[in-house]
This record gives structure tokens, sequence and C-alpha cells, in this order.
């Protein structure tokens, strides 16, 4: 169940903000958007890299 809690809109916290540094603690994740463009992935490219 997705809580409200759990949606993150970039209005009072940014995603960058909510999900760096958080992927070293987690097996898996999803999202949900509406349109994706590489250059959002820059920020979390060495965290990325470092998912297995």
């Amino acid at each position: 169940m997705i809580l409200p809690s759990d949606i993150i809109d970039n209005r009072t916290q940014s995603l960058a903000e909510a999900i760096k540094g958080k992927f070293s603690a987690i097996r898996g994740a999803r999202f949900a958007v509406g349109y994706l463009f590489v250059s959002g992935l820059l920020p979390f490219l060495d965290e990325l890299r470092s998912v297995s």
C-alpha cells in the first residue's frame, strides 16, 4: 500500500533529497514518473552503479 508520505512531488522536498544516500540500504525501488530524462538520473549515477 502506498501512503501519502511515500509520494514525493518536489513541492516540499526534492526527489534527490529524499532518496540520495538510501541506495546502499535498499534491494530495489519503483518509481512512477510522467517522463524521464537521462539528466534526471545523473545526480544518482554513483549510487545506481553500486546497486547490485
